[in-house]
């Protein structure tokens, strides 16, 4: 049971998540976050979530080699021909993909990506989605809590990340009253843009 949220300015993009675990009827907390980061080999940083399978977290986090990013490219379109080929076959590897139900192959989590200022969900059949909004959100806990989100960003829209921290895990909490499994500790990640960053402070001089 799992409620991940996601929230970005354009820049800089939040990843928040619960530590809950469950098996069978047994109800657990894990020490490693839902929510981590990764650097790629050409230093561009990397944000990811997950809700399911913890094996599909592990391809994502240890073994999965990330694209290299260009920005004046289509990030979507680079994650789709750079990045989901490598994680299907790693997942296919890893038995998590079901290719036996009626809607074709499934795989066992859908991840959320945050890259470059954006927020990119992973369904699990490997398609490729941005919201629309600034915020999305993973988990059958997400509803609930963007729900809450969404009403506290229209009446106190954040001017900084650090304003919208609180409210993400405001939102999180918000959704444990409603669904079991999702429990405390919650963590929230920062993905700058670095890009973005220094063509600020060049013009700043």
């Amino acid at each position: 049971m799992t409620c991940i949220l996601g929230w970005t300015n354009g820049h800089t993009v939040l990843l928040a998540g619960d530590s809950g675990g469950t098996k069978a009827d047994i109800k657990f907390r894990i020490k490693h976050p839902k929510v981590f980061l990764r650097t790629g080999e050409d230093k561009t940083i990397w944000g990811f979530g997950f809700s399911g399978s913890f094996t599909v977290a592990q391809i994502l986090q240890y073994k999965l080699a990330l694209p290299s990013i260009s920005p004046k490219e289509d990030i979507r379109g680079i994650i789709v021909r750079d990045f989901i080929p490598g994680f299907q076959k790693l997942c296919d590897e890893a038995s998590t993909i079901d290719d036996k139900g009626a809607d074709g192959k499934q795989n066992a989590a859908d991840i959320i990506i945050a890259v470059c200022g954006q927020i990119f969900i992973v369904d699990v059949d490997f398609s490729v989605l941005e919201h629309d909004r600034l915020y999305c959100g993973l988990g059958n806990g997400a509803p609930y809590a963007l729900g809450v989100l969404h009403q506290q960003l229209k009446k106190n829209p954040p001017q900084t990340p650090e304003d919208c921290q609180g409210l993400l895990l405001d939102a999180i909490s918000t959704s444990t009253e409603f669904i079991a499994g999702i429990q405390e500790p919650f963590h929230v990640i920062t993905i700058p843009y670095p890009i973005i960053e220094r063509r600020k402070t060049s013009r700043s001089k």
